[in-house]
């Protein structure tokens, strides 16, 4: 989606519906309902869609901007899964955020790379 350099309004919105699509299938529905996993897949898309508005403005090689959404997609649908399971921990907590700093890390070796 985002090696397209398309307009926001056509990108973020495309990134909106693949990511609150996959969210939605990843929240299992038919165990915890539809509505619950219905809501947490539309604030996962609508972040990753806010993400890809921000990107675009950004002089940032595909590489590291895909690397970026997706730990952003992994962190949000990661912590809903977490809550509906009631296992939210400070280690749980810890361990999103050394994957979150491990993106951030390999989306800036990526930078260069355009």
């Amino acid at each position: 989606m985002y090696s397209a350099r398309e307009r926001s309004v056509v990108s973020a919105t495309l990134t909106f519906v693949i990511a609150a699509g996959l969210a939605l299938d990843l929240l299992a529905p038919h165990i915890i309902g539809l509505r619950s996993a219905g809501a947490f897949a539309l604030v996962t898309g609508l972040v990753c869609a806010q993400a890809t508005w921000a990107l675009n403005y950004w002089n940032v090689s595909n590489w590291s901007a895909g690397v970026l959404l997706l730990a952003v997609f992994y962190l949000l649908v990661g912590l809903a899964q977490q809550h509906v399971q009631d296992h939210i921990s400070p280690m749980i907590l810890v361990e999103f955020g050394v994957v979150l700093a491990v993106a951030l890390f390999a989306a800036w070796q990526l930078a260069p790379v355009r």
